[in-house]
């Protein structure tokens, strides 16, 4: 299996901000607190606070959790854009898909990916209220979205032994010239 990642949370942070106080270098910090050192970098600069009188930037592990927060729970383009919104809807009760819609926007502005047919399911997933007016206009009609990467394997993990064991058989059968 490849790296498993974890984001950081409040109390790395507090930790952080007291590594840092006390001046302990990015790698050792990370090392400590088990991130990659590019990590440790990375949540300095995007969460370091300027002093109003000094103007030299420190950090600061509540106001970096508030940043980090207010990050995470960004809006869709179409909660923002209420011209785009309108368009999204009309197509969508029209019978479009979510690609179709992203296509015909891509060939209304040049080429330009305006929105993404992974922002438009987001938004019709995002509230039940959305949800219920949208999903059963969409093509499978599903009232809860399934990933493709989530979705379970169709054959049991048994029956796919068995099939090598089938196809092993099978071959052994045709190499020796008896057929099937």
């Amino acid at each position: 299996m490849g790296t498993r990642y974890r984001q950081i949370n409040e109390q790395d942070r507090i930790f952080l901000r007291i590594m840092l106080e006390k001046r302990y270098s990015t790698a050792k910090i990370a090392q400590t607190l088990g991130f990659n050192r590019r990590t440790i970098q990375r949540e300095i600069k995007r969460n370091s606070c300027t002093h109003n009188y000094s103007g030299k930037k420190f950090y600061w592990s509540m106001r970096a959790q508030q940043k980090a927060m207010a990050r995470r729970k960004r809006p869709t383009k179409l909660c923002i854009d209420e011209k785009l919104k309108q368009y999204v809807h009309l197509k969508l009760k029209q019978g479009w898909s979510p690609w179709q819609i992203e296509g015909r926007l891509k060939l209304e502005n040049e080429g330009k990916c305006v929105i993404s047919h992974e922002t438009i399911y987001r938004y019709i997933y995002s509230s039940y209220a959305i949800r219920n007016l949208f999903f059963h206009h969409l093509r499978r009609k599903h009232f809860h979205r399934i990933k493709h990467g989530a979705r379970k394997r169709r054959i049991p993990e048994n029956m796919l032994y068995r099939l090598d064991l089938t196809r092993s058989i099978v071959a052994i059968y045709l190499v020796i010239g008896k057929g099937i």
